[in-house]
């Protein structure tokens, strides 16, 4: 999906209708009878070369993603560092202005507020030399997109807990060496306490008297892309405004060009209305990769103040 979607790409964006639900409904009904354990596993070795290729082709093409983007995260943090320094405006993540000291470094303005969270940046150099110097960090849910390969390439769809039996059987060495059968068990746990946090942020906004949509499904079709759709776990009604809502587990988990998408549709359908973006998440830890979303993080008590 492209990151930052421009509205005339769009053919056409709308809610859900009934009709929409009901061929949805009878889509995944298919689908499940289809797509069954036995069926998936004997598609699998039936492409067995191919299905092992991609999951080393896989490593390969992340390896490339990782070192560019830590080459453009190098320097866009510089570039940042520069435009401080020359008095251009950046901002703190708790939303106030970042100052240049005389250290060689930037903090933030309102640092002496202790009630919120800060942060300082130094300039930082390239010091890995090449890719191969790079440790490559492999998502859990590596599997879950080499399943999103194979959809897009055969349109056929295979779970993830099958494509792992898959590789066992067939002496593949999985890059990551916590993934195993008990794994998908755990999965199906993570889904339950994703409806729970979110059932909480539900009785957060019906205890403000918010309006808002709760995984509504916005259908829309990009030129020559087939039709498709999207679901945001929120989108609040503020002060005749929209406000979306993604919760996650945890920051490394928010991904900016999903809510992007999601602003994307919404700008489409309602041109004059302000829309803005906040994340709420249950594990408040820094980010195990240095990585920083350009939309608020909240946990749910800073939203409950947030949204009140």
């Amino acid at each position: 999906m492209i990151k930052s979607l421009q509205m005339e790409q769009f053919e056409f964006v709308r809610w859900f209708t009934d009709d929409d639900y009901s061929k949805l409904k009878s889509i995944i009904s298919y689908h499940k009878d289809k797509n069954n354990t036995e069926s998936q596993l004997t598609w699998l070795q039936s492409h067995s070369d191919e299905v092992i290729k991609i999951h080393e082709d896989y490593y390969i093409d992340e390896r490339n993603r990782q070192w560019n983007n830590y080459k453009e995260r190098v320097k866009d943090h510089n570039k940042k560092l520069d435009n401080i320094k020359n008095g251009g405006q950046e901002y703190c993540i708790c939303g106030s202005l970042l100052k240049w000291y005389r250290g060689e470094f930037a903090g933030c303005s309102n640092f002496s507020d202790q009630t919120k969270q800060h942060k300082s940046y130094n300039y930082r150099t390239d010091d890995i030399a090449t890719e191969n110097d790079l440790e490559i960090k492999i998502s859990d849910n590596y599997l879950s997109s080499i399943c999103k390969i194979i959809k897009t390439k055969h349109n056929i769809k295979i779970q993830a807990s099958n494509l792992y039996e898959f590789y066992v059987l067939n002496k593949v060495k999985l890059f990551r060496d916590d993934i195993s059968r008990e794994k998908y068990g755990k999965v199906k746990e993570s889904s339950a306490l994703s409806k729970k946090r979110e059932l909480l942020i539900k009785s957060i906004l019906e205890k403000n008297k918010i309006r808002f949509g709760y995984q509504r499904k916005i259908m829309y079709k990009i030129k020559g892309y087939k039709e498709t759709h999207a679901i945001p776990d929120f989108i609040a009604m503020i002060n005749n405004d929209f406000l979306i809502i993604e919760q996650k587990k945890n920051i490394d988990n928010c991904f900016d060009y999903q809510v992007e998408k999601y602003k994307s549709l919404l700008e489409f359908m309602y041109p004059n209305k302000g829309i803005q973006i906040v994340y709420v998440i249950e594990e408040d830890n820094e980010s195990i990769n240095d990585y920083m979303p350009n939309y608020p993080v909240l946990t749910l008590d800073k939203f409950k103040d947030f949204i009140s």
